[in-house]
C-alpha cells in the first residue's frame, strides 16, 4: 500500500462520523482516504443506485483531483449492465484494468486527458441496490499488492455498515443510543435494556478491541488493528466514535440492522438470511465472517444450510434465488 497503511483505521473512523448530508459525509471519507489510496490524483467518493440494469448516480465528493468530478462519475451510468452485474454488484475491491481496458470505459476521454491509467475501487454494495464507491485514479496501470484486497474489503464492510446506518435515520446522539459504554466496555446507560443485556458481553469485547486498535497498534500492526476494529456487533448494533462527558470518554452503540432481512421468509433463520444477503451483495465468506463477527466455518455452514432449504445446488444459484425474491418484493412494494 502507498505510504500510511495504518491510516486505513482512520478511514474506518471517518465513515462513522455524523454528517448533515450525504455530500458532507462523502467529502469526509474522500479527504481522509486520499492520503492513503491516492498516488497523486486524489480520491473520489460517490453513491449509486440500481439493483439491476444501468446504475443511477447520486451524491459525490472528491479531494485532491484535478479533473471534473461529474465527468468522472456520471458516465458510470452508461456502463453495460452485464459488466455492472459482474463488478459493481459482486466486488468489494478491484482495479479497473483487471476487468476492462481503460480505453473502453465511458469516461475514457476524461481519464486519458488527465493521464489516468488505472483506478482503484473500494466498493460497498448493498443487496438493496444502493452502494458507495471510493475510487482513486492512478498514473500507471498496476496489479494488486499482497494483502491489499483483504484490507480494503474490510474497509468496504465498514463503509456499507455506516451507509446503512445513515439510511436508517438512526440518531447517533448519546441520549438516543441503544447503549452507552465506557472505554472498558461497561454499559453506563441503555435505552433498550433487553438488547443491551443480550449483547452485553459482545459489546464489551468489541469496545476493548476498538480501543486496542486505536492505540499504538494502528502503527505497529495496521492489519491487526483493522482486524480488531469491528464496529458492527452481532449484526445489530454499530459502535460509533467516542464522545467526552465529565472528563471521561464513552462509546455509543446504535441500532444498525443488516440490510434486507426479509422477516416474511421464515424458511431461513435470521443468521441464514444475514449471510445469504451478504453473499448476494458480493461478500466473500471471509468478509461475511468479519462483518458479522462469525467464524469462517460458521458462514460456510449457514450458506450450505440456506442453499439446502431453498433448493439451490450452488452458491450462484442461491444468490440468484435471493435476488429474484428481492426483485419481486421490490415490485410489490412499488
Amino acid at each position: 500500500m502507498p505510504r500510511s497503511s495504518a491510516n486505513q483505521v482512520s478511514i474506518v473512523e471517518s465513515v462513522y462520523v455524523a454528517a448533515r448530508s450525504d455530500t458532507e459525509w462523502l467529502q469526509t471519507i474522500a479527504t481522509t482516504a486520499a492520503p492513503v489510496i491516492s498516488e497523486g490524483f486524489g480520491a473520489v467518493a460517490y453513491i449509486y443506485e440500481g439493483a439491476e440494469g444501468p446504475l443511477r448516480m447520486g451524491a459525490r465528493a472528491a479531494w485532491g483531483v484535478d479533473f471534473p468530478v461529474d465527468a468522472f462519475v456520471d458516465p458510470v451510468a452508461d456502463l453495460d449492465p452485464a459488466f455492472v452485474d459482474e463488478t459493481w454488484r459482486t466486488l468489494s475491491f478491484g482495479l479497473c484494468s483487471e476487468y476492462v481496458p481503460m480505453t473502453e470505459l465511458p469516461q475514457a476521454a476524461v481519464l486519458t486527458a488527465h493521464g489516468i491509467r488505472d483506478v482503484v475501487n473500494i466498493n460497498a454494495y448493498d443487496a438493496s441496490g444502493i452502494g458507495v464507491m471510493l475510487a482513486a485514479p492512478l498514473r500507471e496501470e498496476r496489479r494488486r499488492r499482497p494483502g491489499e484486497a483483504e484490507r480494503w474489503t474490510r474497509v468496504a464492510a465498514h463503509l456499507a455498515s455506516a451507509f446503512r446506518l445513515r439510511r436508517s435515520g438512526a440518531d447517533p446522539s448519546p441520549d438516543s443510543a441503544t447503549a452507552v459504554l465506557d472505554t472498558r466496555g461497561r454499559i453506563e446507560h441503555a435505552a433498550s435494556g433487553e438488547t443491551a443485556d443480550k449483547l452485553r458481553e459482545k459489546l464489551q469485547q468489541a469496545v476493548l478491541r476498538m480501543e486496542a486498535a486505536r492505540g499504538p497498534m494502528r502503527r505497529r500492526d495496521p492489519d491487526g488493528a483493522l482486524e480488531l476494529w469491528r464496529t458492527l456487533v452481532d449484526a445489530e448494533l454499530t459502535l460509533l466514535d467516542h464522545f467526552e462527558r465529565g472528563g471521561k470518554r464513552y462509546v455509543v452503540a446504535v441500532a444498525n440492522p443488516p440490510a434486507l432481512e426479509d422477516e416474511k421468509r421464515p424458511v431461513l433463520s435470521r443468521r441464514e438470511r444475514q449471510v445469504v444477503t451478504a453473499a448476494a451483495a458480493g461478500r466473500s465468506n471471509k468478509l461475511i465472517a468479519y462483518e458479522l463477527g462469525l467464524a469462517h466455518s460458521t458462514v460456510r455452514v449457514l450458506l450450505a444450510r440456506a442453499a439446502q432449504r431453498l433448493g439451490a445446488g450452488s452458491r450462484r444459484e442461491l444468490i440468484a434465488i435471493h435476488r429474484a425474491h428481492q426483485r419481486a418484493r421490490g415490485k410489490r412494494a412499488g
